[in-house]
């Protein structure tokens, strides 16, 4: 800062510190200098706060919620894909997301999603509640991984995180055990290894994972059961080692649905994998004899049955993109829940299954896709790559 002094008719230009030492107290300009001093310090101290605001973190959590929740959906949600698919890697001990190889698009060009930007999550702890309401609230949650590693998950996961959580989607199937039967070490262990194995991996912790989910997810509006076949014997990823698995994988499930969250969760969803070039007639009897237990067992309506149909692949050292096709099953609990349920009850306990017989026909199935419309460049890699979206892929 300089200032241009006037004494007489000289003048002198120099920086106002020295000019104040120069003048004498008795000088009529040394109040006014000081003054001036004051001023020049006020307006520095100034200039220096806007600069340093400048330079300072955007005060987000003064914007009204509406626009915060704008930015959420922004940053936690997919503009072409409404599915998180959360997965587990036995292999690393991680949990990822794993949305970005997802099947649930219908074409074949656009398999891959977008990423998300979870780095907001850690900004402070009202941001984090408030994204994850968004998060855990917006998307279809996928978790993808044994019944036990899924309580665990949940277990960890924060109040407000599976307050938030409206649709869950989880597989039937245990993925890990058949990522092992597709390497062929599975097998390779006694009966009674695999049957063990099996009631201690799958079926205690299925028994235990409805319950739990009917305590802990008050908000869930659709709980979605995905298997890779109709029956265990239909399918030789689901193929019976152990007869309470068997049984709990045909039918047990459906009336552990009934004691636990059919008076809680609105609607249910059951997927099932079929050939894509058109069910089989053992997948056909599969699901038959599905919907004849599901009508027996739980007071839901069925809502809608159709064919879905899509892609999936891997992206290992060889691209593989390969059709697939599902049989999705709809159903909405009625209106009167208890009494729905008092009417099941009683028409088990007097044998009376007129009712559970009274369900429409399955809608015709049309190919939609030939092997034509896939990518297979030779055999995936086996000890690498990105994931295929079964349970029973061996991308672990």
């Amino acid at each position: 800062m300089s200032l241009k002094v006037e004494r007489g008719t000289s003048s002198v230009t120099a920086p106002l510190a020295l000019i104040i030492d120069m003048a004498p107290p008795w000088d009529p300009l040394h109040d006014a200098l000081h003054r001036l001093k004051e001023k020049g310090q006020r307006l520095s101290n100034k200039l220096h706060k806007n600069l340093s605001a400048s330079h300072a973190t955007f005060p987000f959590l003064r914007l009204p919620r509406e626009l915060r929740d704008r930015v959420y959906k922004e940053l936690l949600t997919r503009p072409d894909h409404d599915e998180l698919w959360i997965r587990f890697s036995p292999r690393n001990e991680v949990w990822w997301d794993a949305t970005r190889y997802c099947r649930c698009r219908g074409k074949r060009e656009q398999l891959w999603a977008t990423l998300l930007s979870l780095e907001i999550l850690q900004t402070n702890k009202q941001v984090y509640a408030e994204a994850m309401r968004v998060l855990y609230g917006r998307n279809k949650v996928w978790i993808d991984a044994p019944p036990s590693r899924v309580i665990e998950f949940l277990t960890r996961l924060s109040p407000v995180g599976r307050e938030s959580i409206r649709f869950l989607r989880l597989w039937l199937d245990s993925r890990i055990i058949e990522a092992e039967r597709l390497m062929f070490t599975f097998s390779q262990l006694s009966e009674s290894t695999q049957a063990q194995r099996i009631e201690q991996e799958l079926l205690i912790p299925w028994q235990n994972l409805l319950p739990y989910i009917a305590t802990h997810l008050s908000n869930l509006q659709t709980l979605r059961i995905t298997k890779n076949a109709a029956r265990p014997d239909f399918s030789w990823f689901a193929e019976p080692k152990n007869q309470g698995w068997a049984q709990f994988y045909l039918q047990g499930w459906v009336e552990k649905a009934r004691d636990t969250i059919h008076h809680i969760i609105p609607q249910l969803e059951i997927e099932m994998r079929v050939n894509f070039t058109g069910p089989q007639h053992s997948e056909l009897e599969g699901i038959r004899e599905l919907r004849e237990n599901l009508s027996q067992y739980l007071p839901y309506r069925e809502v809608s049955a159709q064919w879905t149909h899509s892609f999936f692949g891997t992206n290992g050292q060889t691209m593989v993109v390969w059709p697939c096709s599902t049989f999705l099953l709809s159903l909405a609990c009625d209106d009167d829940k208890d009494a729905a349920a008092a009417a099941i009850d009683s028409d088990r306990v007097s044998g009376n299954d007129d009712d559970s017989m009274s369900i429409s026909t399955l809608p015709e199935f049309r190919q939609k896709y030939t092997p034509d419309d896939g990518t297979f460049e030779g055999i995936a890699c086996m000890e690498g790559g990105s994931p295929c979206y079964t349970p029973t892929d061996h991308y672990v």
